[in-house]
C-alpha cells in the first residue's frame, strides 16, 4: 500500500479527497488518449490500480467474515484492478468509434465532410495570397513600397493558416479512417 502513496505522489496517511485530487491529475497527464509518452498506457493502468487500491483498501477484497470460505475461493484480485484500468483506457476509444460510426452513417455527412474541408483549403489559399500580398501589391502597382496595412495583413496570415492546420488536424479523425 505505500507503494502506492508513492506512485500517486502522496505521503501514507493521505485522505480521500487527496488521493482522489492526485489521481485525477496523473489520469489526466497519462491518459493513452491524451499523452504523447510510449508507456502512457502501462503508467495509466498502475496508476489506477494504486488508486483502486488506496481506496478499497486491503479490507474490501472480501465482504465475508468466514475464514474458511475466503481460503475456498481464489480470486487473482490484481487482474481484476489491471482489467478494470485497460478497460477505462479502452473506454474513450470506444465510445469516440461508435459517434463517429453513427456519424459516418448520417444523412449529412458528405455535404459536412466537403464543407469543412473547403472552409480548410478555402483558409491555406487566403493565408498565402496574405503572406504574398506585397509581392501582389507590387507586380500591380510597380511600387516597392510596403504600407502598414500590407505588413498586417502578412503577419495575420500566419493565424490564418494556423487556424486552417489546426482544423485539418481536429477534424481529421471524423473523416479518415481510424482502423
Amino acid at each position: 500500500m505505500e507503494q502506492s502513496f508513492q506512485l500517486l505522489g502522496l505521503k501514507p496517511g493521505a485522505s480521500r479527497r487527496e488521493i482522489q485530487s492526485a489521481y485525477r491529475r496523473l489520469a489526466k497527464k497519462y491518459h493513452p488518449d491524451v499523452s504523447r509518452e510510449s508507456d502512457a498506457e502501462e503508467r495509466f493502468i498502475e496508476i489506477t490500480e494504486a488508486y483502486q487500491e488506496l481506496l478499497e483498501g486491503p479490507d474490501s477484497r472480501s465482504t465475508s467474515n468466514n475464514a474458511r470460505y475466503q481460503e475456498e475461493i481464489f480470486v487473482d484480485y490484481e487482474a481484476v484492478r489491471r482489467e478494470r484500468a485497460r478497460a477505462y483506457a479502452r473506454m474513450r476509444y470506444d465510445t469516440f468509434k461508435q459517434n463517429n460510426e453513427a456519424f459516418r452513417k448520417a444523412w449529412y455527412y458528405e455535404s459536412v465532410k466537403w464543407l469543412t474541408y473547403l472552409a480548410i483549403y478555402t483558409g491555406f489559399t487566403l493565408s498565402l495570397l496574405m503572406f504574398l500580398a506585397p509581392l501582389i501589391a507590387w507586380m500591380i502597382t510597380g511600387e516597392l513600397g510596403i504600407s502598414l496595412g500590407m505588413l498586417l495583413v502578412t503577419m495575420l496570415s500566419s493565424h490564418v493558416f494556423r487556424f486552417s492546420r489546426d482544423l485539418k488536424k481536429d477534424t481529421k479523425p471524423y473523416f479518415e479512417n481510424y482502423e
